[in-house]
């Protein structure tokens, strides 16, 4: 094993980010994103550093035939379960988007309703244009018989509207995003399997079905979604938890149309301008450093992200469009999930 491998290796069992171990010796991130990429290589003097940090010889770190992967005895690890998925598999735009049966029956309830009312809106109209014919004719605007029909077509539209406005505020009030009852069930499946479990458990986002967990009579940690845990590492196994954050807004530029009358000349001007649009956006990068099952180092990395595109569909099943959500609490979670690792290897220790 080469230098720049073995320092990122004594980097990992450390528990050290890349900016921790730049802060320890005083230098920048860049120089130890250097040394690991094997573009340079540190002096005498950082090396000297380097080996107090990470409690190694300097032979170790400058002999390439020493094996400096790091090792555990076999009676202080446990067995690590780790399964293929990622949270990436994990399609939030497509569960936050998908309708349960009871949205279905709302949207359904709601297209009939809105669909009555615009035939009788038109079957309104047609009335009062055949009564205007009708009194242009026959010549007899005293005749009570059409007014009649009139006020109880206009009745029949009123209340139609009344309706359909109080159904729409007091039974079946949800917007284009939805109720979301679809994802709501699925989330309350997952906790009563993990509540089933007594496990202790951070949801990375709110729209995300996926757990951090903590297994307190195990002393376990791991990460749950589709219904199981798809990595369960017991604490001893554990080197450390961390997350980087980068800013990946988006920009996009709308072009906006004006007018403005021309003083005196009696005319109008259309004017243009161009407005720079920014949707923010961030990155999470999360790595969970342990050690598997034949003592070496290994990581669980996956990312995410808190900006999306849900894509509905309209009321009447025929119109699309893309609504802009955030994914919310990110940070905070991850805070929470890095604090509490740190805690247990603590008590551990």
């Amino acid at each position: 094993m080469i230098l720049s491998e073995k320092i990122v290796t004594f980097r990992k069992k450390a528990g050290l980010s890349q900016a921790d171990l730049a802060d320890k010796l005083g230098i920048s991130r860049q120089a130890v994103c250097k040394w690991e990429s094997g573009e340079s290589a540190p002096d005498i003097g950082n090396l000297k550093q380097l080996s107090i940090i990470f409690n190694v010889s300097l032979d170790v770190l400058l002999n390439d035939k020493a094996d400096a992967t790091p090792r555990r005895a076999l009676g202080s690890r446990g067995e690590v379960i780790r399964t293929a998925r990622m949270p990436e598999v994990v399609d939030v735009e497509a569960i936050n988007s998908k309708k349960s049966p009871i949205e279905k029956r709302h949207l359904l309830i709601r297209s009939i309703t809105v669909t009555t009312l615009f035939v009788l809106i038109w079957v309104f109209l047609a009335a009062l244009i055949i009564y205007a014919f009708y009194w242009a004719l026959e010549g007899d605007p005293y005749d009570s018989t059409p007014f009649v029909i009139i006020m109880v077509l206009l009745g029949l539209c009123g209340g139609s509207a009344l309706g359909w406005w109080l159904s729409k505020k007091y039974l079946f009030d949800f917007d284009r995003v939805g109720m979301r009852e679809y994802y709501k069930e699925m989330k309350a499946r997952e906790e009563a399997a993990m509540a089933t479990e007594e496990l202790t458990a951070i949801q990375l986002q709110d729209d995300l079905p996926v757990w951090f967990f903590h297994d307190a009579k195990r002393a376990t940690v791991g990460f749950w979604f589709v219904g199981a845990k798809q990595l369960c590492c017991p604490l001893q196994n554990v080197a450390s938890f961390d997350f980087t954050v980068s800013d990946t807004s988006y920009t996009y530029t709308e072009r906006e149309l004006g007018g403005a009358p021309i003083i005196g000349g009696g005319g109008f001007v259309v004017t243009s301008q161009k407005n720079l649009v920014v949707i923010p956006n961030e990155t999470f990068q999360c790595v969970l450093n342990y050690y598997d099952n034949d003592g070496g180092i290994a990581e669980y990395a996956f990312e995410l992200t808190t900006l999306r595109n849900y894509l509905h569909r309209a009321y009447d099943g025929h119109a699309e469009t893309l609504t802009a959500e955030k994914g919310k609490f990110t940070r905070t979670a991850l805070a929470k999930i890095k604090t509490l690792i740190e805690l247990e290897r603590a008590r551990l220790s």
